[in-house]
Formats: structure tokens, sequence, C-alpha cells
């Protein structure tokens, strides 16, 4: 994958939106309220990851790969 920076940052509380079905996020609601402090972005996610959260300015919040039990937040 690649890491860029962005021309947005994102610094304060921000909505997510989260795959329920990653064990990660498991019995919340799809759309959360958090804490995201962060100049860089995943520009591009690794091969055998995937995005599973993703702020409302579609910069990718979290990745995972279930079947490794690896995640990124």
């Amino acid at each position: 994958g690649t890491v860029e920076r962005k021309d947005v940052c994102e610094d304060g509380q921000f909505e997510i939106q989260v795959e329920t079905e990653c064990p990660l996020f498991k019995g919340l609601e799809t759309r959360q309220t958090v804490l995201l402090t962060h100049g860089d972005s995943v520009d591009k996610v690794a091969e055998g990851l995937r995005c599973v959260a993703k702020s409302s300015r579609h910069i990718i919040s979290a990745i995972a790969d279930t079947e490794r039990r690896l995640y990124g937040v």
C-alpha cells in the first residue's frame, strides 16, 4: 500500500462509517463519532488488507485482514 500527505487534515472529532462485519467493530453501530488526529493518510490499501472504516471525508480510518487477525486504525 501507500501513504501520502493529503490536502485535508483530520484533527478532532469526526464521524466514521465502519463495517460491522469486521470483528473489530462487531456489535457497534455503523456510524461512530471518534477522535482522529492524523495528517498522513492511506492512499492505497496493501494487498491482503481491506478498508473497514472511512471518515465522512472518505479518508481511510481502519484496515483489516481478518484471516490473519491484523488491524490498523
